[in-house]
This record gives C-alpha cells, sequence and structure tokens, in this order.
C-alpha cells in the first residue's frame, strides 16, 4: 500500500488543480485582509477595547462577505483538486493498471485517503494563512466577552476555552474544519457509483453542502447547518451531539463505499 500512497499523493498534490484551489481560497483571504483589516492598522487602540487578530480574521468575523463566500465555496475547491479522479481511473481504464500490480483493498484505501487529506488541506491552509495575515497587523488581545468585538459568545462551542485559550479553540477548529470538509469531500467517491457524469461527482459534496443548508433554513433548524457551526466565530450556534451526528453520517459514507467499491467490479 505504500507505494499506492506515494503514487496517490503525487497525483493528489503535484497537480495545477490543487494549487488553483489553494490559490482562489487565499485570494479570498488576501481580499478580506486587505479590506477589513489592513486599514485598521491605525486604529488599533482608538476603541474602548483594543482590536484583536482573533475578531477580525476571516473566521472570526460575521459582519463580511468574504467569509460567507469562502464557507460557501469551500465544498467546491476541495473537491476540484482530486475528488473526481477515482471516477476518471475507472471511466479512462487506469484502474486496470492499478490492480494488476496491487490489492484492490488497497487501491480503495489509498484513493479515500488522499481524497480525505486533499480536501482537508484545501480547507484549512488558508484559514490557517489568514490568522498569520491578520496577525502581522493586529496584536493578539485576549477576547473579553460583553465588548461587542469578538463574534462569539457565552453559550457557544468550547466558550471558555476561547476566553481563556483563544490559541488552542482557533487550532481545535481549524481541526474541526479539516476534518469535516476531508470528510465531505470523500462523498464524491461514493457519487462515483451513482452517475455517469464527473462534474456531478465533483459537485457532490458541496450539493449535499448546500441541501443541509437549504433544509435548515426551511425549517428553522440553523443549528444543524455546517455553513454555520464550521465559522470559527459561530454565527448560528450548535451543538457537540449535532457535528458529532454529521461527521457520523459522513464517516458511513465512506464506508458505504469501500463496501461497495470492494464488492462491485470496477474494471
Amino acid at each position: 500500500m505504500g507505494k499506492l500512497m506515494r503514487a496517490e499523493f503525487f497525483r493528489a498534490f503535484h497537480n495545477k488543480i490543487y494549487m488553483a484551489s489553494i490559490g482562489v481560497g487565499l485570494l479570498i483571504c488576501i481580499w478580506h485582509f486587505w479590506e477589513n483589516v489592513y486599514p485598521l492598522k491605525d486604529y488599533v487602540y482608538t476603541a474602548q477595547y483594543p482590536l484583536s487578530s482573533f475578531a477580525k480574521w476571516l473566521g472570526g468575523d460575521n459582519s463580511s462577505l468574504q467569509p460567507v463566500l469562502y464557507y460557501l465555496l469551500v465544498p467546491i475547491l476541495c473537491a476540484l483538486p482530486y475528488a473526481g479522479s477515482y471516477f476518471s481511473d475507472i471511466k479512462t481504464g487506469y484502474v486496470k493498471q492499478v490492480l494488476i500490480r496491487s490489492k484492490k483493498k488497497d487501491y480503495l484505501r489509498s484513493k479515500y485517503i488522499m481524497t480525505f487529506i486533499t480536501g482537508a488541506t484545501v480547507s484549512a491552509v488558508p484559514l490557517a494563512l489568514d490568522f498569520i495575515l491578520t496577525g502581522m497587523v493586529l496584536p493578539a488581545v485576549i477576547p473579553q466577552s460583553g465588548t461587542g468585538i469578538f463574534g462569539g459568545a457565552p453559550k457557544m462551542l468550547m466558550a471558555d476555552l476561547f476566553y481563556t485559550h483563544p490559541y488552542c479553540y482557533l487550532f481545535l477548529y481549524l481541526i474541526l474544519d479539516a476534518v469535516f470538509f476531508g470528510l465531505l469531500t470523500t462523498i464524491a467517491l461514493l457519487a462515483a457509483h451513482l452517475t455517469e457524469n464527473r462534474f456531478l461527482v465533483i459537485l457532490m459534496p458541496f450539493l449535499c453542502y448546500l441541501f443541509v443548508f437549504s433544509v435548515s433554513q426551511m425549517t428553522g433548524a440553523v443549528q444543524l447547518s455546517p455553513f454555520g457551526f464550521l465559522r470559527p466565530s459561530q454565527p448560528v450556534f450548535s451543538t457537540w451531539h449535532i457535528i458529532l451526528g454529521e461527521l457520523l453520517l459522513l464517516i458511513l459514507g465512506g464506508g458505504i463505499f469501500l463496501y461497495v467499491s470492494t464488492k462491485k467490479e470496477i474494471l
């Protein structure tokens, strides 16, 4: 499986689409920085409470366009580089060459792992770099409730951690985003068995993401929407039960993919 992983790693990360997806995410972050952070460099200490990078970076901003745009597009950006490769392997016959030299289970596992990793990195890397960029202009002032500067509230997830150890909070939220979007991207693998359209395969993670958002808006159960609870500023408050439940559903989707693909003739 080691050779397969190296080969799939090269296919996943040494391609222009991967770099372009990261680049689009970074452009959104730079746009946000230039429009909403950099102009504040001369006004950090003019407010009653100093401005903080924890409140003004893209993940902490609830009042700008760019965070909405980023968290809307990120499922597509995560899927573009590699999520359609399994579908393409089958249609082009590439999988035949792989399975002559390797076990089918090893191929499917390596495909699942690399799809997850590409989705996770595409989603998290621009966010991490955005915070670093923001930190170069604004100080990392410890958040305080009641100041009206920070998006969080006492009832949000990990509120105590946010107000006492914000770096830990930020790190854990980046991990949560990476894991969620990585698992969401793997839905495209299962979609390869459900449609003959490659573009629909790539868009399937986004369509599932959009479907949950639409249902949550129509029913008023906004706490179900990843579009809200995956943002570190938490414009929508959710619970660990909901988040873990949705993560388990995504993991189940991966399990179904591995089971169906193992049983099904893909040559």
